[in-house]
């Protein structure tokens, strides 16, 4: 049963891509990874011939067999292996591409997923193993450019969760100093966010409905025999392609595509955000005509040069020791010694009047 979208992509994220899982008769159980652009192009630079450079991909890929870890060191010796023994590596490299194939459908949803709830909680448990030093996936290998991606696009979104509580500040103070100059500017905000709302919504509604644009391709069942293994090899004398390199041209063909359409997808999500900050601080500069700041006293010279200045200098002691002596000891006299309270003095204040 073919996985939904985002769990195929939330594993991806997880895993760095779990590929093919082989089961020999022996009972031993064969995991490969997906490769790597990196993987494709060397197995290119090591052999011309279809089996040497299947069988150079697998051992590059392998992770696994019956449970222990292959070491890297050993990837030399699992190539020699795979070399051995023909028959097998093209049957199984058949099924290896196949997987491939099925991981690439998946990266067309790579922004619906990125929009999904799903992705936001991946990523806050990506922040909190980098912020205690934990390591969030088992890969032994480098990210992907899926995962990259992913990471970058998770930044951007957070810049721009960053810059709504910014602008929800900046709104708050320029409604109270500036109504009507910042109420087209909060129409413009909320037609902006509305409009990049329904986009997601209806992203997700239609990556819900499953593949739209790609036809899933049936798998290559057929062994190759010894003559076909021959046919091949005068096919590379003779310069034609064999399946080997068909399936690495459509590889790398799929891989551009989805890189390019990723650089796309960033690209735009950081323009967003850059256009979030620009909005804050034009919302700033309309919370009030003159924003608030220190003069220095050469900028108040220069303001008030000209004018009549009443300018009082004290000293912070004296001024509290002026303030005692008139509070306490400077006090109106009252006949008889006695103040009149508070509720007598508000009892003798005049009435107002009020004129019609």
């Amino acid at each position: 049963m073919k996985k939904k979208y985002h769990e195929a992509l939330y594993d991806y994220i997880k895993t760095g891509g779990q590929g093919l899982v082989v089961s020999v008769k022996k009972g031993y159980v064969l995991r490969f990874r997906l490769p790597l652009l990196e993987d494709v192009l060397r197995s290119d630079d090591y052999a011309h011939y279809e089996v040497q450079k299947s069988s150079f991909l697998l051992a590059r890929t392998l992770q696994s067999i019956g449970g222990f870890d292959v070491p890297k060191e050993e990837c030399f010796e699992v190539l020699k292996h795979f070399m051995s023994c023909p028959r097998f590596t093209s049957r199984v490299m058949r099924y290896y591409w196949c997987c491939i194939r099925e991981s690439q459908s998946f990266a067309s949803f790579f922004e619906a997923f990125c929009y999904s709830q799903k992705s936001r909680v991946l990523w806050e448990e990506w922040k909190q193993s980098s912020r205690f030093g934990i390591s969030f996936t088992a890969q032994n290998f480098p990210l992907t450019d899926l995962q990259k991606s992913w990471i970058s696009y998770n930044e951007a979104e957070d810049q721009k969760a960053k810059m709504e509580e910014e602008w929800g500040r900046a709104f708050f103070i320029g409604s109270a100093m500036n109504p009507k100059g910042v109420q087209k500017a909060q129409r413009d905000w909320e037609a902006r966010k509305k409009k990049e709302d329904e986009y997601r919504s209806r992203l997700l509604e239609e990556a819900q409905k499953g593949d739209l644009s790609e036809e899933k391709k049936e798998a290559i069942k057929a062994d190759k025999s010894v003559e076909d293994l021959q046919g091949e090899y005068w096919d590379w004398i003779e310069g034609k392609e064999d399946d080997h390199d068909k399936a690495v041209k459509e590889y790398k063909d799929q891989v551009m595509k989805h890189i390019e359409e990723r650089k796309g997808f960033i690209s735009r999500q950081s323009q967003e955000a850059r256009e979030m900050a620009m909005r804050v601080q034009e919302m700033n500069s309309l919370s009030m005509s003159s924003p608030i700041r220190a003069y220095t006293d050469e900028e108040v010279a220069k303001m008030t040069q000209g004018r009549e200045r009443s300018t009082i200098n004290f000293d912070e002691g004296q001024e509290y020791s002026e303030h005692l002596s008139k509070r306490y000891f400077k006090s109106q006299q009252v006949p008889g010694g006695k103040m009149p309270s508070l509720q007598e003095q508000i009892a003798n204040r005049p009435l107002p009047k009020l004129e019609r």
